[in-house]
């Protein structure tokens, strides 16, 4: 296990109890009128993604696979491409993703649909969830095009993203509409190089409860 990812005292609180917990955490629980939109959020949860996907690229090499989690941290595979860090990465949320009327209030939407897409493939718990990527993708962004209702390619036919549903419901508990979905296992396989599948790699993700108040542990996880 490698040491802890530092984030200075200024932009946690920022970054983690503000973006994170003031603004996501309830817009994609559908509770907007619950949200601090504080535009000094936004600037550190900026810079705390980029402090991780710094330390990915120190960490990591060329061909390891990347697997990151949640919302904390969206932003990472777009930091990394910034960065020249090529390597394969997915994505998976752990919370709803909203209905594009609610992902509308959000005042940092097209940047984050923009980071969203420069993951490999972005998986949900839900198709509900899925459908609502696709739509807000659909509905707000220009330069792309959606293949089977989850292919995302851009204006030249080149793969930019997979958006696909996992196996387990939220917090691990299968529901009724997820029993017939594939598991995120056979989903990982349909990366942008479609011979190569994931085996060990590195995850990077909060862990805690499944409720807003539940605590992350900042770390990178090797």
């Amino acid at each position: 296990m490698q040491p802890a990812v530092r984030l200075p005292d200024e932009i946690i609180d920022g970054y983690y109890h503000g973006f994170a917990n003031e603004i996501l955490w309830p817009l994609f629980h559908d509770v907007p009128s619950r949200c601090n939109f504080d535009p000094s959020h936004w600037h550190a949860y900026q810079e705390a993604n980029r402090i991780f996907a710094k330390t990915i690229l120190e960490r990591t090499d060329a061909g390891d696979y990347l697997w990151v989690h949640d919302y904390h941290l969206m932003l990472v595979a777009e930091q990394l491409r910034v960065m020249d860090g090529g390597r394969p990465i997915g994505f998976f949320l752990h919370i709803p993703l909203p209905a594009v009327d609610i992902f509308l209030k959000l005042p940092w939407r097209f940047q984050i649909l923009r980071a969203l897409l420069e993951f490999d493939i972005v998986g949900f718990q839900t198709v509900r969830d899925t459908q609502n990527f696709i739509h807000c993708v659909r509905t707000l962004m220009t330069g792309v095009t959606i293949q089977l209702e989850s292919l995302v390619t851009n204006d030249a036919g080149d793969h930019v993203a997979e958006a696909s549903p996992s196996g387990c419901g939220p917090c691990g508990h299968s529901g009724a509409e997820d029993t017939a979905r594939p598991s995120l296992e056979a989903a990982q396989c349909h990366v942008r190089h479609s011979t190569f599948v994931p085996g060990g790699g590195v995850g990077l993700g909060g862990s805690g409860d499944c409720h807003q108040h539940a605590s992350i542990s900042l770390r990178l996880m090797l």
